[in-house]
């Protein structure tokens, strides 16, 4: 059954709007919609529907937790397709469980971001540049595999990013507005980590039991891997402390598009 989504944006100032979803293709995209939220959800099984509720300005989209309706949801997965308005600033939370999700909010005027999510496959991109601060922004997984495209975009002033047993991609490429910092702790995986070559960065890593792959241009100075953009100009830049406590850590430079 395929159901309509249409959630006008509440009365009152910075909105929270938080998706909690379990089994399901998730796809997030930005529009220029009156609507804050606009799309359907299509879902073949009948077992798991969509629920929105409303307290004050926090509006929630989960799916209804019927275990009956679990056992065809493997071969008949429930589907979100949304957009999301960029007209008013909000805060965003995504929790989610065994799901494949792709998130493109690039242009939208994010106050913060909170991802949690259990296992499966997630991929959010900020093609565009958020046009106010982040004040904050939050990524926790526990297994399955994580890509992060275009980050500097977010507008973010401090990220934090902690993981399980997942495999990670960071491309931390797109436009700097401000000094800020990344903090990401890594359990048993892999993160890779793609580091734009025209934007001051100084990157500290730490594997407990693993290795540090490290491509060209990067230079020690007290401590800290550095670019060249870092060594001419070093304010403002981002700092990245990367810690992988069993696995690999991949550093790379990436050109300002994001590719190698």
């Amino acid at each position: 059954m395929k159901t309509p989504i249409l959630i006008p944006f509440p009365a009152g100032t910075r909105p929270k709007l938080r998706f909690s979803t379990g089994a399901c293709k998730f796809n997030l995209k930005p529009g220029e919609s009156s609507s804050w939220v606009e799309g359907s959800y299509d879902d073949p099984t009948d077992n798991l529907p969509c629920v929105i509720e409303q307290s004050g300005n926090e509006v929630s989209i989960s799916q209804s937790r019927n275990i009956s309706g679990l056992v065809n949801v493997f071969n008949r997965t429930p589907t979100f397709d949304l957009i999301l308005s960029s007209q008013n600033p909000f805060d965003l939370v995504m929790e989610g469980g065994a799901s494949d999700n792709c998130v493109e909010l690039g242009g939208l005027p994010l106050s913060s971001v909170a991802v949690s999510f259990g296992a499966g496959k997630f991929e959010m991109s900020f093609l565009k540049p958020n046009p106010i601060l982040m004040d904050s922004f939050k990524v926790s997984t526990g297994a399955g595999s994580m890509t992060l495209l275009k980050l500097l975009n977010a507008g973010f002033k401090n990220l934090r990013v902690e993981g399980g047993a997942a495999s990670y991609k960071i491309d931390f490429t797109g436009q700097l507005g401000q000094d800020c910092n990344a903090n990401i702790q890594i359990g048993v995986a892999s993160l890779d980590l793609d580091i734009p070559s025209d934007v001051p960065v100084a990157v500290k890593s730490e594997t407990t039991l693993g290795g540090i792959e490290m491509g060209s241009g990067f230079t020690t100075k007290d401590g800290w891997l550095v670019n060249q953009a870092y060594l001419t100009n070093p304010s403002p830049a981002l700092s990245i402390s990367a810690s992988v406590a069993l696995g690999s850590l991949k550093l790379r430079i990436a050109n300002s598009t994001g590719g190698a």
